[in-house]
């Protein structure tokens, strides 16, 4: 069956991404895109998955226009050069993960895996974890699964009310002491990382995955999956990333209306069994200039400059009309974005809004964010693929970050700031005590409660 591209294009807030471009594959075989970066080889290798559709133009598939067809539908799967395997599950489960998603049956599954582990050469390996592989094999690995097929905690209610982020303990799980250092992740400790809450967040997760999202969306990485809402197939999005929305008001999208307003609305999120008033819904990334002294004094100068250049009143006014992120509460409040805002679906009202000061960065809780976000994946994607249960992934997750905290402690490396850890105790000591980790509730399953949309959106005035 051909892959044929017919003209297809992508222009993004008016900027062309792929020209006209037309491209015929054939099955069986091999083809390679070269070009620089920037060069749109991506974009046009997800424009042929489905993950981003055309301004203009058609997608062929076995002679079938695959234009508007949902990207599960496809049968197209894309394995990035950054491959993802699931460290806790054998070779044979990484591959027939996405073929159990779709409760297809344990034939199917043999039929499909025989065939992939033989093209990739991975028969041998097949009881191996993937960290027992070598590198190419890792790939291979999750180009088989292919070949076959931190706001969410919050907003269910792990962790306590306070600033930034929940204190003592904030969305992650993490407990500090009155002198925001870290003092442990497990409920053992005071930690929230493995308590109710979480276990329920994440049970949540997973049940809704299955029963209300497309299978293909089990697989999804991140970016793969923040545009999909843009195609129109989406009723309802629980979690919306701000840096996504540019991408959901291109024009003659399915979402969009003639007159270049959305069909879609924001509102303010949802909240779990666990949420109490004043507990995290949601967060801001947020990021800084660093200069160190190291930095010879004329590069540090340079860069000092350019700092200014771009966090200054008109490069942010327009940059935010690119990419609708915002640096400066005076771009917020620009004109001109008051006079845009009936196109952006409650952006605007958003960030005027008292709720969005509340939506903060990370605090100290969390002292080596890229070390412990790792091992949120690694566990929490052991939940989703269902080689653990939320609660042993989550064991094993506070158990991780513990390890992180003690190796901190000990290195003594973030001085007045660093982990003190707390002394193991029973966990039904700390569900006792106020606050985060709360007991197990007797009824997780709340009465679903239906706002209409002026009364929801009244606590953004």
């Amino acid at each position: 069956m051909p892959l044929v591209l017919e003209g297809v294009s992508k222009v993004m807030n008016g900027q062309t991404h792929i020209y006209p471009t037309d491209l015929e594959l054939q099955s069986g075989t091999m083809n390679v895109l070269l070009g620089p970066t920037s060069s749109g080889k991506t974009s046009l290798m997800r424009l042929m998955a489905g993950l981003d559709v055309p301004n203009k133009g058609k997608v062929i598939w076995g002679g079938k226009d695959v234009t508007g067809m949902r990207v599960q539908d496809r049968g197209v799967a894309m394995v990035y050069q950054q491959f993802i395997n699931y460290p806790s599950m054998t070779v044979y489960d990484n591959i027939a993960s996405p073929m159990r998603l779709l409760k297809q049956s344990e034939s199917q599954i043999d039929a499909a895996f025989k065939k992939a582990a033989d093209l990739m050469k991975l028969t041998p390996f097949l009881d191996r974890k993937p960290l027992a592989l070598s590198g190419g094999q890792q790939q291979r690995c999750a180009l088989a699964r292919a070949l076959v097929k931190d706001a969410w905690l919050s907003m269910a209610g792990v962790g306590d009310k306070g600033e930034p982020n929940g204190l003592p303990v904030d969305e992650w799980g993490i407990r500090v002491n009155e002198k925001s250092q870290p003092v442990g992740s497990c409920v053992s400790r005071g930690g929230d990382t493995n308590g109710p809450a979480a276990v329920y967040a994440v049970t949540k997760a997973i049940e809704w995955l299955q029963k209300y999202s497309p299978p293909a969306a089990a697989g999804m990485t991140f970016s793969e999956a923040g545009p999909i809402p843009a195609q129109g197939n989406v009723a309802q999005q629980m979690f919306w990333y701000t840096a996504f929305t540019a991408a959901s008001i291109a024009p003659d999208l399915p979402v969009m209306n003639a007159d270049g307003t959305p069909k879609w609305r924001m509102a303010p999120s949802p909240h779990g069994a666990y949420w109490t008033e004043g507990t995290k819904i949601g967060y801001q990334d947020a990021g800084s200039w660093t200069l160190m002294e190291s930095t010879p004094v004329d590069r540090a100068q340079a860069a000092w400059l350019y700092a200014q250049f771009v966090t200054s009143k008109t490069v942010d006014v327009k940059k935010s009309h690119v990419g609708l992120t915002f640096i400066r509460e005076s771009t917020i409040q620009h004109e001109s974005f008051t006079e845009r805002a009936p196109k952006l679906g409650g952006l605007i009202e958003f960030y005027r809004s008292p709720a969005r000061v509340q939506w903060s960065p990370t605090g100290t809780n969390v002292p080596d964010y890229p070390k412990l976000a790792q091992l949120w994946w690694q566990n929490i994607g052991d939940a989703m693929s269902g080689a653990k249960t939320p609660q042993e992934a989550l064991d094993a997750l506070c158990a991780d970050q513990e390890k992180v905290l003690i190796r901190l402690e000990r290195s003594g490396v973030q001085g007045d700031l660093g982990p003190v850890m707390n002394e193991e105790v029973d966990p039904q000591v700390w569900f006792d005590a106020p606050g985060a980790p709360q007991p197990k509730l007797a009824n997780e399953d709340e009465t679903p409660v239906t706002i209409a949309y002026e009364e929801l959106i009244k606590s953004w005035q």
